[in-house]
């Protein structure tokens, strides 16, 4: 029985020693030291010998930096204190080949001694793998940690797992105080927790939301999260954007665009798009003040259609195409009501992605009211050119007129009734007296005309005016008047003011071929900065409007703009002579007024005379005063010098003026007549003096003469009135004024009045 059992422990221990032999895993025994038993495995990982093993102690097995931890441990452990049971070293084989180990040990005893029996593993490959894990690890943290955004981990528990810096920083939450917490935390409330797993969703993106601060703030944020497995459970990964200054751009963005729509709303200037057509796509309600057009009756139309000429457009695109831009280049467009309107336009193109142009952006200003203005300017700049030229031919014949009338009239003194040339003489005279009236009316355009301002009530005007026409206008023709109660007083001469009314009334009957209606009309008005602004001869203040309208045939647009030209008329067939209107055109003028005219072809005409209030009137004493101070026709024996650069005047009046007893000395230039008053002072008792001179003007004769001798008497002459260009000398030292051509006997009366005064 011994035997057999011996036999079988005897087969048994060659059955283990197989397992341990065959093992996978190294099997050694370490006593004192010393490897004291150890398996084939072991052997190999090591790569000694039998024989070399035997020599050697565990240590030399160990690597340098590991081989103190592993000893000390094992000198411990033989001690009998307690030491973990599995370590982690470097194992150095016989090539130098460096293994990663993992070595599991307990106590034992070997051969009745203890020791310390060891199993070693290979664990390199699981090194390896934690190293790369780690390395992964680290780079996901890395990137994790340095998202642009925030980024944190939910498990399904709807605990936070992990949170990177950014989350950190924008909540204001520490990384401990969120890993761990659930995550409403962070998570504002809403039906779910997490939409993600209580929804079965995977993944969500560009949601825009908001995450929660440690403060209580709400950060908007746009996030996507999606459900992930890290080490083989599924969590959510939620990465987010902080959109706080996305959201403050969005809102300063629209406030600007709301700023830009107001300007594009309310802007004066009218804003538009167009396409490479030329249909508008977009305009702003200024077009309905402009052109009429709302804004609806425009998008999608043609821009062709509102030009007066279409090849203008063309033109324009022309020279977009060329410069690259348009600025303010002039248009012509047709305004709703037909009427044509001026603007300015400014535009850039609109390009697509290559460059090409597919349409227009820009503005129009519209400038019709300033080419009103202009109009007006011009037309008042040409009646100015056109009254100093009226002014200067009025001058110059009437000096020429002084001559032929002087000695026709001084011829008609002469003669008797019965003479044989008599007739002849007294027609030429006649006839002269007719150019004179032709020339006051020249000087009237020129606003240089004769003019005595006295107080006027305008109603009386109107009045005393249909009382001459009331004989001489046809009974069809009906005369309507309306009247202000209360109407101011203006300032004005009474003939002039009636020559305007009859003219205006006269050719308001004629525009009537089968009769018709007058209105005549006074009204008290005052005109404000607006109506100033838009036309340019006007002032604010107050003025007396007088109005002729008719129902007559109207004036044609093309003859309306040369109405109030001298000489200009459409009745030359009835001997009209164009003056009509001109001369009433100098008068308004001459009275500080403007005249509106208001008038369309087939729908009669309106004249409106605006005439500013009087604020101080001329004293009808004065006026008179002056009058009366002319002497009589009578001659005189007192010396007179004639100071003119006409000769022909020099001579009629000398020789007038010597027949009735006078004595004359004659200069024919300012320089002549200076030297010879010098010469005669003492006994020069009056200076006749001619205003326009070509050495030296009348004004500085005048102020030589007076500088020689204070107390000589001067009448200036002129062809010109006296409230025309030598009003200034009037003013000054002048004592009286005789107007060009005059008669003789008007001639003496005046020296002898001035000598008599």
């Amino acid at each position: 029985m011994k035997d057999r059992t011996g036999i079988e422990a005897s087969e048994t221990d060659e059955q283990y020693r197989d397992l341990i032999e065959n093992s996978t895993e190294g099997v050694a025994v370490l006593q004192d030291g010393k490897v004291v038993f150890y398996n084939k495995f072991l052997k190999d990982y090591v790569g000694y010998t039998d024989e070399e093993l035997k020599s050697k102690t565990f240590s030399d097995f160990i690597h340098p930096d590991d081989v103190n931890v592993v000893v000390d441990s094992y000198a411990r452990s033989m001690k009998g204190e307690e030491v973990p049971g599995i370590y982690e070293f470097r194992v150095i084989s016989k090539d130098g080949t460096i293994t990663e180990t993992e070595l599991y040990t307990s106590m034992s005893l070997w051969n009745g001694k203890p020791a310390v029996l060891c199993y070693f593993r290979n664990i390199t490959d699981r090194k390896r793998t934690e190293l790369e894990l780690k390395k992964s690890e680290e780079k996901f943290r890395l990137l994790y940690e340095n998202l642009p955004g925030g980024s944190f981990i939910i498990n399904s528990d709807y605990l936070i797992e992990d949170a990177n810096d950014f989350l950190c920083q924008i909540t204001g939450f520490k990384r401990e105080e969120l890993i761990g917490h659930e995550c409403d935390i962070i998570c504002p409330k809403g039906p779910h927790k997490c939409p993600i797993f209580d929804m079965g969703k995977e993944r969500i993106e560009n949601d825009e939301t908001a995450v929660k601060s440690k403060d209580g703030r709400f950060i908007p944020i746009i996030k996507s999260a999606r459900r992930i497995p890290i080490r083989g459970v599924e969590v959510v990964v939620e990465n987010f954007q902080d959109i706080t200054e996305m959201k403050i751009a969005r809102k300063n963005l629209e406030k600007s665009e709301e700023t830009i729509r107001n300007i594009f709303e309310t802007s004066e200037e009218v804003l538009f798009a167009s396409d490479i057509k030329g249909e508008i796509t977009d305009i702003n309600p200024a077009i309905e003040r402009v052109a009429g057009y709302s804004v609806d009756e425009i998008i999608g139309k043609s821009a062709f259609i509102f030009y007066e000429d279409p090849y203008e457009r063309e033109e324009l695109i022309s020279e977009l195409k060329r410069t690259g831009f348009l600025k303010n280049k002039e248009i012509h467009l047709y305004a709703k009501d037909g009427s044509i309107l001026y603007g300015l336009v400014t535009a850039n193109p609109r390009l697509d992605d290559k460059g090409n142009i597919i349409g227009l952006r820009g503005s129009i200003r519209d400038i019709t009211e300033m080419k009103k203005l202009e109009y007006q300017f011009m037309q008042t700049q040409k009646m100015e050119a056109i009254g100093n030229l009226a002014g200067g031919i009025a001058h110059n014949f009437n000096n020429i007129l002084m001559g032929i009338m002087g000695y026709a009239e001084f011829l008609v003194l002469k003669k008797k009734p019965d003479d044989q040339d008599y007739k002849a003489v007294k027609t030429i005279f006649d006839a002269t007296q007719r150019a004179v009236e032709l020339t006051t009316q020249l000087l009237n355009i020129a606003r240089s005309g004769t003019h005595i301002p006295r107080k006027i009530n305008l109603n009386n005007i109107v009045k005393e005016t249909l009382l001459l026409l009331s004989g001489s206008m046809d009974k069809s023709v009906k005369i309507e008047t309306h009247y202000e109660e209360e109407v101011k007083p203006i300032k004005g001469d009474r003939g002039q003011l009636e020559q305007c009314l009859l003219n205006l009334c006269i050719n308001a009957r004629e525009a009537m071929k089968v009769g018709g209606k007058i209105v005549i009309e006074t009204q008290n008005v005052y005109l404000e900065d607006n109506y100033a602004t838009n036309h340019i001869e006007a002032g604010t203040g107050d003025y007396v409007m007088m109005s002729v309208s008719d129902t007559g045939v109207g004036i044609p647009a093309k003859i309306k703009e040369r109405i109030f030209e001298p000489f200009f008329t459409t009745k030359s067939d009835k001997g009209g002579t164009g003056m009509g209107l001109a001369t009433l055109y100098g008068i308004i003028k001459n009275h500080g007024g403007f005249v509106n005219v208001y008038s369309e072809e087939g729908k009669g005409s309106v004249f409106k005379l605006y005439f500013p209030v009087s604020l101080g009137v001329i004293d009808e004493e004065e006026e008179l005063g002056e009058e009366l101070a002319e002497g009589t026709a009578a001659g005189g024996t007192e010396t007179v010098l004639i100071i003119d650069d006409e000769q022909y005047v020099l001579d009629i009046w000398a020789d007038y003026l010597t027949d009735n007893g006078f004595k004359v000395l004659t200069a024919k230039n300012g320089k002549k007549g200076i030297k010879l008053f010098k010469e005669r002072a003492d006994d020069i008792d009056i200076v006749i003096l001619d205003y326009i001179m070509p050495d030296i003007s009348g004004r500085d004769v005048l102020k030589r003469l007076k500088e020689i001798k204070k107390d000589i008497k001067v009448l200036v002459a002129s062809g010109y009135s006296k409230n025309g260009q030598a009003k200034e000398m009037m003013e000054g030292d002048a004592d009286g004024f005789i107007q060009k051509p005059s008669s003789l006997s008007e001639l003496i009366r005046k020296i002898r009045g001035i000598i008599d005064r």
